[in-house]
């Protein structure tokens, strides 16, 4: 007869387990809260350095202050002078102070002087205003940003003559005793139209002119953005090699005639120049035969048509620089001679046209005394050719032409010292509107996607462009425009390096809501249970704390 044993649990060793069940439950629900929680906290969190926000959204509103300090020297013979009171009145004229073009202001500091006895000495001897100009170089050179304006007397210049600009940072004005109103008139002329060009920095202000040009902002439309380098290429079309035999001294043409001008440039830009000679390469358009220029025309219209054929065989160039063109092409014998119409219907003085932003084209026909080498080949007129090519370099990249008389030298590389003034200050001006205007856009971009990672090095970019910037002001406001130049260089630089920071891609990273949609499926089979067992507990606790508040009351 079998005994069957029955085991009685006491009921505090069954109280002690749902104790120990309970607590365990809670237990995890702490740990993952207290460890969990922080832990995937700290490694989903995006790292973001700290960047200067509010400094870049000052940059945008505040006031640009250029300073064009300029001394006006009143420099007449000995047996001339000026009284007390027609130099008061004199200098009260040329009193510009600011002007103001929009949110930037040019402060004129314009200070008349007579010249002194040894300067007055030099102009008795010179006989032109070129050897005076000479010597007063050889004795004084000008610092960059800074120019001279000397008031000399009518005899010096011709009937027609008001003003003469020399190579470097002088300019010469006649004096009019009689007419004092006509003569501040002119030297303010040459100071804001020749020396400082309001129109090309009014111009530079803007980031934005990059990309919305008015229909008169011509010279702006037609140059290149400020760059680091530039890439040159000259190119020789010959469409049929087996009649026309040319050959180009492309080297020496370089070497003579551009060199000296990129020399001059160095502080501005690095210039890479290469060449090439290409074969079988026709314009993509029909010349017309006119009887007015017994030749054939290559009318205004069809211009535009010229460029994307010839752009297709000219190869691509591994560089970051923008690239410029320059083309020389030989016209066929059936289209010879052919000459290059402008916009009025009237042939072009050069025979060659521009393209904004791309290069030139020139058209150069058979000259009839042309020079030949040992095998009977034409040469091609690289004084000529490159005469051109340099013209067409300075629009190219923000020179712009300026209709004043200026003093011929012998060593004339393309390019005077008061035109790479204005150069390194409208690109100043350009380089800071466009180097706020990236760091806004790199803030924005910043705050409207929160979760986007900001390395340590794109801030350290960031706060290196927001202080250049600020140096380039400062500098600015002192008239010290090469170190504002070189300041801003460096600004614009940083500030696409970090723009273009190729962990700032928008395409990498997702809106938050989106992460819902990956940590529900991963974390909601966890949380289930582990809510349900501290629901369970959170009740057990409470109801364990009513009996022991019985207990006690019985």
């Amino acid at each position: 007869m079998e005994r069957k044993l029955k085991i009685k649990i006491a009921p505090n060793f069954k109280k002690y387990g749902e104790a120990n069940k309970n607590y365990a439950a809670l237990s995890v629900a702490l740990i993952c809260l207290v460890v969990g929680v922080p832990m995937w906290w700290s490694t989903t969190t995006t790292y973001r350095a700290s960047l200067p926000y509010s400094e870049i959204d000052q940059l945008a509103a505040s006031k640009i202050t250029v300073v064009i300090p300029t001394d006006v020297w009143i420099c007449l013979e000995h047996t001339q002078g000026i009284d007390a009171t027609s130099y008061r009145k004199l200098e009260q004229k040329l009193s510009l102070g600011i002007v103001r073009l929009g949110d930037l202001s040019i402060n004129y500091n314009i200070s008349v002087h007579e010249c002194s006895a040894k300067t007055t000495n030099i102009l008795s001897k010179s006989k032109t205003i070129k050897d005076f100009d000479s010597e007063l170089e050889e004795t004084n050179k000008l610092v960059m940003g800074k120019s001279n304006v000397y008031l000399l007397s009518e005899r010096r210049f011709n009937s027609t003559t008001q003003i003469i600009v020399s190579q470097n940072r002088r300019g010469y004005v006649k004096f009019q005793k009689e007419d004092l109103d006509n003569t501040a008139t002119a030297v303010l002329g040459l100071i804001r139209d020749v020396f400082t060009n309001e129109n090309i920095i009014n111009s530079s202000c803007s980031a934005s002119k990059e990309y919305s040009h008015t229909e008169d902002d011509i010279d702006s439309m037609r140059a290149l953005r400020s760059n680091p380098g530039y890439e040159l290429s000259f190119n020789l079309l010959n469409p049929d090699p087996a009649s026309i035999h040319y050959t180009w001294d492309i080297a020496s043409g370089i070497q003579s005639y551009l060199r000296p001008f990129l020399d001059k440039l160095s502080e501005f830009a690095h210039f890479g120049v290469e060449s090439q000679v290409l074969y079988y390469t026709k314009l993509a358009v029909k010349a017309r035969k006119s009887a007015n220029v017994n030749g054939y025309i290559l009318s205004y219209d069809l211009l535009p048509h010229v460029i994307n054929p010839i752009e297709a065989r000219l190869g691509s160039h591994i560089s970051t620089n923008p690239d410029l063109n320059f083309i020389i092409y030989l016209p066929t014998q059936s289209q010879s001679p052919l000459y290059v119409m402008d916009a009025e219907g009237n042939q072009s003085p050069y025979n060659a046209f521009l393209s904004p932003r791309w290069g030139g084209v020139l058209v150069y026909n058979t000259p009839e005394d042309g020079e030949v080498d040992n095998e009977g080949r034409l040469k091609v007129d690289m004084q000529e050719v490159m005469e051109v090519f340099v013209g067409q370099l300075r629009l190219l990249i923000g020179i712009p032409d300026q209709a004043v008389t200026v003093l011929h030298s012998n060593e004339n590389c393309g390019i005077t010292d008061w035109e790479m003034d204005v150069l390194f200050r409208s690109k100043t001006l350009e380089n800071i509107a466009s180097a706020s205007s990236t760091l806004t856009s790199l803030s924005q971009l910043l705050a409207k996607i929160r979760n986007m990672v900001i390395k340590d090095d794109v801030a350290k970019q960031v706060y290196s462009a927001v202080e250049m910037i600020q140096l380039s002001k400062k500098f600015l406001a002192e008239g010290n425009i090469y170190r504002a130049f070189h300041a801003s260089k460096k600004a614009i630089q940083t500030s696409e390096e970090a723009f273009f920071d190729s962990s700032l891609l928008e395409l990498l990273y997702f809106p938050e809501d989106q992460k819902y949609a990956i940590y529900i499926p991963l974390f909601l089979p966890i949380l289930i249970p582990i809510a349900a067992s501290v629901y369970k507990s959170v009740l057990w606790l409470r109801g364990n704390k009513k009996e022991s508040s019985k207990d006690k009351e019985d």
